[in-house]
């Protein structure tokens, strides 16, 4: 047994009884000796649910990677056309305002899909963050992640949005 791997009376042979049903209702009283069958059941079952919980986080923390490396991917993305956009726009003289108009919008919408996408992600950081929480309540050695904070990504748009407007 290991300080992350809580497992108990794993065994063929593991002297588990569940206890009778009064003993479940009522519990032990003062004096009683719980029998060691009851205390390894009871021991089972908690760490079977501690393999439960952590086969789920297992499973939600590889769907939140591959969601956090597709939002990366679309982030770049819009990264480098809003780069693109933004060298298209200083190049542009006033004969084409009709052109520098469509192409500012079109800088505003891939602006406001990269706001759109990390708000989406922020929401699952959160999602999980909470989840984390509820988690440390039942076992609480469990380790903390650093998820992103909201005010952090919400900087780093606005400094992009100083750069964009310091363009025009």
């Amino acid at each position: 047994m290991t300080k992350n791997n809580f497992m108990w009376a794993q065994g063929k042979d593991a002297n588990l009884m569940e206890p009778l049903k009064e003993l479940s209702e009522n519990g032990w009283r003062i004096r009683d000796i719980p029998k060691a069958s009851n205390m390894n059941w009871i021991f089972k079952q908690i760490s079977d649910e501690f393999a439960a919980l952590r086969k789920d986080l297992q499973s939600q923390t590889t769907e939140l990677h591959q969601k956090l490396s597709e939002q990366s991917q679309a982030i770049q993305e819009h990264k480098e056309t809003i780069n693109t956009l933004k060298t298209e726009l200083g190049s542009l003289s006033e004969k084409h305002i009709k052109l520098k108009t469509y192409t500012k919008n079109h800088l505003i919408k891939a602006f406001r899909r990269d706001e759109y996408n990390n708000g989406i992600s922020m929401q699952i950081c959160q999602m999980l963050k909470d989840l984390e929480a509820n988690i440390r309540a039942y076992h609480p050695n469990f380790p903390e992640f650093p998820w992103p904070v909201k005010g952090q990504m919400e900087v780093e748009a606005e400094d992009e949005s100083v750069e964009i407007n310091s363009h025009d």
